[in-house]
């Protein structure tokens, strides 16, 4: 009977209530309570702004991700770009190479030609000197 009273009185009269919360110590536990909710409170608005800061962080990284994926795609085409110069600048050596290859029989053509040239020249001044010569003779054949 007396249980059933109290379990009535815990159940109707809150003054009652405290006043056995209080004696069993709930109130301090009640009290513990509700500072850890205010911790966790705290926490989880520090965990929201945490998380606003990942997002913007994230944000940025996929920027980021977005400029170095355009830097590489310019890096191939600058890669493809210099494959190609380099493959005409070979060309442009295999040319060069002909054209002195070109140029170094045109010079021993000049040189034959300049010999040939001499011997012409030599030809020439000995024919003149036989002509003279023979003039020489043939007018003091005429004069004699």
């Amino acid at each position: 009977m007396l249980k059933e009273q109290i379990l009535d009185l815990l159940e109707k009269d809150r003054e009652f209530r405290y006043a056995v919360a209080g004696l069993i110590g709930m109130q301090e536990i009640l009290q513990r309570l509700d500072r850890h909710e205010e911790t966790m409170q705290k926490m989880l608005e520090r965990l929201d702004r945490h998380e606003e800061t990942m997002q913007k962080m994230l944000e940025r990284l996929d920027r980021h991700e977005e400029t170095l994926q355009k830097i590489l795609e310019r890096l191939d085409r600058h890669e493809e770009t210099m494959q190609k110069m380099l493959e005409r600048l070979d060309r442009h050596e295999e040319a060069i190479k002909g054209l002195w290859e070109n140029q170094n029989r045109l010079w021993e053509e000049v040189k034959a030609l300049r010999e040939n040239q001499e011997k012409l020249w030599q030809s020439q001044e000995e024919l003149r000197r036989e002509m003279n010569l023979g003039f020489r003779r043939f007018e003091d054949r005429l004069t004699t």
